[in-house]
C-alpha cells in the first residue's frame, strides 16, 4: 500500500471516544515518523480496519502510587532510587472501529498487543505493560488481568487511571 492508501484507509475508522480517532487520523503517521510509537492495525479479511492499538515505552515514578513490598520486588525496583521508576511498555491507544460490524472484542485485541510485547520483551526487557484509562473502563481492562495501580493518599488523583499487568 501507499502512504496516501494508508491514510485514505485510517480516515475510515470511526470511535466512540474523539481521542482515539484524532489519534489514528491525525497524529499516527506523525509518530511513527518520530519513533515515539508503533500503530499496529487489525484489518480484517474485508480489507477494513477493525481496530488498532499503539505501543511505545515510559518509566514510570511508583512512589505516586500505592504498591506492596511484594509487586516492587516483582517488578525489581532498586530500592536506592528515591522515585522507584521501573521501564514499561505503553499501550498508548486501543480503540475498535465503529464505522463497520467487526466481532472483535478487547481480549482480541489485548492478545494482539501482548503478542507484540512478548517479541519487544525478548529483545529488550521490561517486565510490565501499562495502560492509562478512564475508570469506568476498569473493569474491561480486569477482566484481561489488568491490576489497578491506586494513588498514594497524599497525591492528587490523576485524571486517568494507571493499570498494569506483568508480562509473562
Amino acid at each position: 500500500m501507499t502512504s496516501s492508501e494508508i491514510e485514505e484507509l485510517l480516515q475510515t475508522f470511526s470511535s466512540r471516544d474523539q481521542d482515539i480517532q484524532i489519534f489514528l487520523h491525525s497524529k499516527a503517521i506523525q509518530f511513527e515518523r518520530e519513533d515515539k510509537c508503533r500503530t499496529y492495525l487489525l484489518v480484517g479479511e474485508d480489507g477494513n480496519i477493525h481496530a488498532y492499538f499503539s505501543i511505545s515505552t515510559k518509566e514510570l515514578a511508583l512512589r505516586r502510587f500505592t504498591v506492596s513490598a511484594t509487586q516492587r520486588r516483582r517488578m525489581k525496583i532498586n530500592p536506592q532510587d528515591e522515585e522507584q521508576r521501573v521501564r514499561c511498555f505503553l499501550i498508548g491507544q486501543l480503540g475498535k472501529n465503529f464505522a463497520i460490524e467487526t466481532p472483535i472484542t478487547l481480549k482480541d485485541i489485548l492478545n494482539e498487543v501482548d503478542a507484540i510485547v512478548i517479541q519487544a520483551q525478548t529483545l529488550v526487557g521490561n517486565r510490565l505493560l501499562i495502560l492509562e484509562c478512564n475508570a469506568h473502563l476498569i473493569p474491561n481492562y480486569q477482566t484481561c488481568n489488568f491490576k489497578s495501580l491506586p494513588v498514594q493518599p497524599d497525591e492528587v488523583p490523576p485524571t486517568l487511571e494507571t493499570m498494569y499487568k506483568f508480562i509473562n
